[in-house]
């Protein structure tokens, strides 16, 4: 999840001059340390090379949520960098030294040559070229988020919580997200090979054809009086995109729905600007999430603004293991508040943001500098947020049951009533839509609850 904050012209040149002189003299006072370093330890760098080091280890010192020393990170960044092995073709020692010391202090840490940045963007839009798979780290473990609808992950069965083990044989144990990602990426027709482990099952091969990844982020239809929205990840267009959803339904000639599902299952997350302006979108008043820096330092709310685009109608949130990050500041915003009722499993649990650093020419750092906190003032970070209601699906083991802990109690989903177009084995939609036809929790739980 990244964070991209806006501020006024003029707010934004007040509150850079100190940062832009701190960053100076940072930088200033480093160089020679990694230069003298690099000589001691026998690893020959080009200046070009001190300067990108210096350049990364800087910001880490500057803005990393967790605290080192730049001495200790420029050791272990320059011993990364002597000892680095199986250089790619696209990457140089020095950026595969930079990224093995990033991993060790933060698994979403990575740093991006040019050409990575380009399809880091191109991804952030809404396009890239790859197998469609969101990823996380879980237990130091690569875990499958959630493969993205129609992907040719999707197609190849990778599911929630699967453990991607190598990647064309390369381990990816000790990688980076942002390293992974870069492996099961390539141009469209080309095929890669994922080694999966899932619960119970031995390891097992799985080849995939890339192809062109074109995420639409915001869909609706209608299932009777009832409206339903799809949010599928966070990227630059989920917003505008959310609107033209939702404003399809509020004009229908049919009428208002009476209530509203927003299905954010499976969605791993992705611009917190973006997840802002949807819970907003929701919300008349109220803190949406809070973010805090480095030792607890306190630094931002972000709270609702007037205008409801569902004009005050009912809303049913959807989530499971395969929702996070940005996803469950939407989330948590809106149970929060008293919006929605949540109603599947817990969430993911990512609860920290990354900022982008822009390095000129040398490409870009992204790096973990705030965690996140629901508006009760608690944190989702390797937590999750626990659903109002627990549904859980055919598949779903017991496991999620365990450990979801609804607030509300659990529902026995077989019993929520079938729905024309919705799968029979959808528990969890059929139950939203019975919750919303119910008139509220009180009432479903009193036809559906596990039990009665």
């Amino acid at each position: 999840m990244f964070m991209f904050v806006k501020l006024p012209v003029r707010a934004l040149r007040i509150v850079t001059v100190l940062p832009l002189v701190l960053l100076l003299w940072t930088c200033s006072s480093t160089t020679g340390g990694v230069r003298e370093r690099a000589t001691d330890l026998g690893i020959p760098l080009t200046d070009q090379d001190i300067e990108l080091v210096n350049s990364v280890m800087s910001r880490v010192v500057s803005n990393a949520l967790v605290d080192k020393s730049s001495t200790h990170l420029i050791d272990d960044a320059l011993i990364k960098i002597r000892d680095a092995e199986d250089i790619p073709a696209d990457r140089t020692r020095v950026d595969v030294g930079l990224n093995a010391a990033l991993k060790d202090l933060d698994p979403y840490a990575v740093y991006l040559n040019a050409d990575r940045t380009r399809r880091m963007r191109e991804r952030l839009s809404g396009n890239f070229e790859g197998i469609g798979v969101f990823i996380g780290i879980r237990d130091d473990k690569l875990t499958v988020t959630s493969p993205i609808e129609g992907s040719p992950a999707m197609t190849a069965g990778l599911q929630p919580q699967d453990l991607i083990t190598h990647v064309n044989g390369t381990p990816t144990q000790g990688l980076s997200v942002g390293e992974a990602a870069a492996l099961m990426r390539g141009r469209r027709g080309t095929d890669v090979t994922i080694t999966v482990r899932r619960k119970n099952q031995s390891p097992f091969d799985v080849s995939i054809t890339r192809a062109l990844i074109t995420v639409p982020t915001a869909s609706s239809r209608r299932y009777g009086d009832i409206g339903y929205v799809r949010l599928t990840q966070f990227t630059e267009t989920t917003e505008p995109g959310l609107e033209e959803a939702v404003n399809k339904l509020v004009l229908d000639p049919i009428g208002i729905p009476k209530g509203f599902v927003i299905d954010l299952r499976n969605n791993p997350g992705g611009l917190t600007t973006q997840a802002t302006a949807v819970a907003d979108a929701f919300m008349e008043t109220g803190l949406i999430w809070s973010t805090k820096r480095r030792g607890g330092e306190e630094a931002r709310h972000y709270s609702a603004t007037p205008g409801d685009i569902t004009l005050g109608r009912p809303l049913v949130v959807l989530q499971n293991r395969g929702s996070a990050s940005a996803s469950e500041i939407v989330a948590g915003g809106l149970q929060g508040n008293g919006r929605a009722v949540l109603l599947g499993t817990r969430s993911f649990g990512k609860g920290v943001a990354q900022s982008h650093f822009r390095l000129g020419s040398n490409g870009t750092l992204r790096l973990t500098t705030l965690q996140f906190y629901k508006p009760d003032g608690t944190t989702v970070h390797k937590v999750g947020i626990q659903p109002d209601i627990l549904v859980t699906q055919p598949e779903d083991d017991t496991e999620v049951a365990d450990e979801s802990k609804p607030l509300l109690g659990e529902a026995d989903g077989s019993s929520c009533p079938e729905v024309d177009a919705v799968e029979a084995k959808d528990f969890q939609l059929r139950c939203a839509i019975a919750l919303l036809r119910a008139g509220g929790a009180p009432a479903f739980m009193a036809l559906h609850r596990t039990g009665s």
